[in-house]
């Protein structure tokens, strides 16, 4: 965690004393953002004057796709205004009246939420266990002290009961034990590691793929960190986006994808999009109900470019993924094959993050787009 203010001299009266890192914030410009690392933040808690908190929202919210906004209102002149970016409002005038009305009607459970119960607490999972994909609530065989609370999905919170089936990336609200928690957290996380190498698998193409394809990719990965992650920083800097605005097939998106790569790889578009449907052909690209990762191999030489592609309304990849919304695209000679497998292992590191679906989704520009996948990569090289 870290503080910031505008007080620069402050900041730098408190930087030994203080037991939490303050920092300066000369301005609200991307600049000063970025120094203070706001890219790889979960939330910001912003609490100066409603102009400087929306600034900091803002840039936030369209450079950095941060969706976890919280803000300290001080006119409701500015409600509206924060609303539109998505932002959580905690209005001093009216916060304490509604937290003892909790009180009045829901003790327990306003004691829960403020910490106040002892030996209980509670949290918010993602389901991350293949395993666990529509298990219904009440064959998952919990700790009798853990109570699901509530169930989130794409956003919609579910009224969920024992025969709730749960699906991948849900969110899941749960009171308990701590020790009941960290029991559940395990069985609804997977191996990052394990996850990360059957992702791999299944999106290498033939041309690429070896009977010790797993031992080459985590030898891969822990080769050359340094070089292979500067350089896949500027593969994504330098990448084609497309942000399509509305639903379209695969093919059709193929065909958008095969114009807009050819003046990077200099082949013709109707060679790209024929390698891209025989590749989709040979095996379905989509990984996941909202991912895709189809990847080619072209003729020539140290040629590898990176197509990044968002679809909000979904592209129709097949009857069991009818609404992918991320795609990355791959086009590579197969002298870069190390460095193609490299590339697939980073990215699906990255789309393992808690935060990327929605920092995907609200990203507001190609640069915004861009700058999700490179901040992510960091963070998951920590």
């Amino acid at each position: 965690m870290r503080i910031a203010t505008p007080q620069v001299q402050y900041a730098e009266q408190m930087a030994d004393d203080a037991e939490v890192e303050i920092c300066p914030l000369p301005d609200m410009t991307i600049s000063a953002l970025s120094t203070l690392g706001v890219g790889q933040a979960e939330a910001i808690v912003t609490m100066l004057s409603d102009e400087e908190n929306y600034q900091i929202c803002e840039l936030a919210y369209e450079h950095y796709g941060i969706q976890n906004m919280i803000v300290r209102l001080n006119s409701r002149t500015y409600l509206k205004r924060f609303h539109e970016l998505g932002a959580l409002i905690v209005d001093p005038s009216t916060a304490i009246v509604s937290l003892l009305d909790q009180f009045v009607r829901s003790p327990s459970a306003a004691s829960l939420l403020l910490g106040q119960e002892q030996d209980r607490d509670v949290i918010e999972f993602e389901l991350r266990n293949r395993d666990l994909h529509r298990f219904a609530i009440r064959d998952l065989h919990l700790p009798l002290d853990l109570h699901i609370l509530s169930v989130r999905r794409r956003g919609q919170l579910l009224v969920s009961g024992g025969f709730t089936r749960l699906r991948l990336r849900d969110w899941v609200t749960v009171v308990g034990s701590p020790e009941s928690l960290q029991q559940m957290m395990l069985k609804f996380d997977a191996s990052r590691e394990h996850e990360t190498l059957h992702l791999v698998e299944r999106a290498t193409s033939r041309e690429l793929a070896t009977g010790s394809l797993k031992t080459e990719v985590r030898a891969i990965h822990d080769e050359k960190q340094d070089v292979q992650g500067t350089r896949f920083d500027h593969l994504i800097r330098d990448s084609v986006v497309l942000d399509i605005p509305h639903a379209i097939s695969c093919e059709d998106f193929f065909d958008r994808a095969a114009e807009a790569l050819s003046p990077k790889i200099g082949s013709p578009p109707d060679e790209l999009l024929q390698l891209l449907l025989e590749r989709e052909k040979e095996s379905g690209t989509a990984l996941r109900p909202d991912l895709a990762i189809p990847h080619i191999i072209i003729e020539g030489e140290h040629t590898l470019e990176i197509l990044l592609a968002r679809c909000r309304e979904g592209i129709h990849f097949s009857e069991l993924a009818p609404r992918v919304q991320a795609v990355f695209v791959l086009a590579g000679t197969r002298d870069e094959r190390n460095y193609h497998l490299y590339v697939l292992s980073a990215i699906a590191r990255i789309v393992q993050a808690g935060q990327f679906e929605k920092r995907w989704l609200n990203a507001r520009s190609s640069k915004a787009l861009q700058n999700v996948v490179r901040q992510l990569r960091v963070k998951q090289c920590r």
